[in-house]
């Protein structure tokens, strides 16, 4: 521990928290460490993938928006809502499910 404070959670409960290892495994994603991302916590690849494509989406809409006739932007404005929802509801599962995993190796190892 960096700072040399252990996370209150996992001390008081005895489990991981729901953000144990979120930080490092973002900033390994984002140095394209995937998979040493991924074995660290799931939820921080899929948060970076998750705000890529949510920015790749928002700027796709701007540029419809200033290049587009009106249906096409019609259909933009429609789409880019729902891109960006599943894409924030499949970084919630993933984080969940990698939380879920992570709590139940701390339970078998008890």
């Amino acid at each position: 521990h960096v700072f040399g404070a252990a996370c209150a959670f996992r001390v008081r409960f005895g489990i991981p928290c729901p953000d144990c290892g979120m930080t490092r495994a973002l900033i390994l994603a984002a140095h394209c460490e995937w998979l040493r991302a991924w074995r660290i916590a799931p939820g921080g690849p899929a948060l970076l993938l998750g705000t890529l494509v949510s920015a790749a989406t928002v700027t796709a809409l701007g540029v419809i928006r200033l290049r587009g006739r009106a249906p096409l932007i019609a259909r933009a404005d429609a789409l880019a809502p729902r891109i960006i929802f599943a894409s924030a509801t499949a970084v919630l599962l993933v984080w969940l499910a990698g939380w879920i995993a992570a709590v139940a190796r701390a339970l078998a190892a008890r």
